[in-house]
């Protein structure tokens, strides 16, 4: 599961470009909801390994699930500048098909559990920086570990 695979999925895609979207903003908006995902497992791993594992959601997974779609809604309304009436159309859809997507390539893999789920988003976080895009230089755990291996 690799966020190239998020953004080859044709059947998000076709989603967004159902709701508006145009084919120059459809790769971004797919980065940004990674990242929005990947931002919320760097603060909160567990619940949102919670959210995204095989278990049934409980309510506090709903609640969380909740969140990282306004966040989401949010972060492309600002950064894209998208009216409302896009957003609004998107809300509650977009986001819970790429946690699918993303679930569903974990379960696929034999990786949906906590370990799996830290490993795959921790390939996020070295594939797109915290504004969405994606990075060609050394993500956040490269940074970090490159800290580490300095002497």
């Amino acid at each position: 599961m690799d966020l190239n695979s998020i953004l080859k999925n044709e059947q998000l895609k076709g989603m967004l470009k159902k709701y508006g979207i145009k084919e120059s903003q459809v790769n971004s908006i797919l980065t940004m909801a990674v990242s929005t995902l990947k931002n919320k497992f760097e603060k909160e791993p567990a619940k949102v390994s919670s959210l995204l594992s095989d278990n049934p959601n409980t309510d506090e997974d709903n609640h969380l699930a909740k969140k990282i779609d306004d966040d989401f809604v949010s972060s492309i309304t600002k950064k894209l500048g998208l009216p409302s009436s896009v957003t609004e159309q998107i809300k509650g859809k977009a986001m819970p098909e790429i946690m699918k997507s993303v679930s569903g390539g974990l379960s696929a893999s034999g990786k949906n559990n906590q370990d799996g789920i830290m490993s795959s988003l921790g390939g996020f976080l070295d594939a797109i920086d915290g504004d969405g895009k994606k990075n060609n230089g050394g993500g956040l755990l490269n940074k970090l570990f490159g800290m580490f291996g300095k002497k």
